[in-house]
């Protein structure tokens, strides 16, 4: 799976078949959430990051296993193209696009 140009993992979060995240979103999102702490001046002081999540849009800093767990319960946002406002990092533009 090529993370950086196919995105499309993030719209299969759930599957028909399975109870939980599909495998594939499980690991788009530990490589999302890799690929975000790889950029340190997307990470604060307390290490933890915007949470991408469906409830959080953005608007709370979680560690990564609270992202993780979020973006697995409730998937990432709606509106994808705004993940770059995410971790206020324009690096991230770049994985999302």
């Amino acid at each position: 799976m090529d993370l950086y140009s196919d995105r499309s993992w993030m719209a299969r979060r759930k599957s028909s078949t399975q109870i939980g995240a599909t495998a594939e979103f499980r690991a788009g999102c530990l490589a999302f959430l890799e690929y975000a702490y790889s950029h340190p001046e997307c990470v604060n002081d307390r290490k933890q990051i915007r949470c991408p999540c469906w409830k959080c849009k953005n608007a709370k800093y979680l560690d990564r296993g609270m992202v993780n767990y979020h973006l697995l319960v409730s998937g990432f946002m709606r509106n994808q193209a705004m993940l770059n406002i995410l971790l206020n990092c324009d690096e991230i533009d770049e994985y999302v696009r």
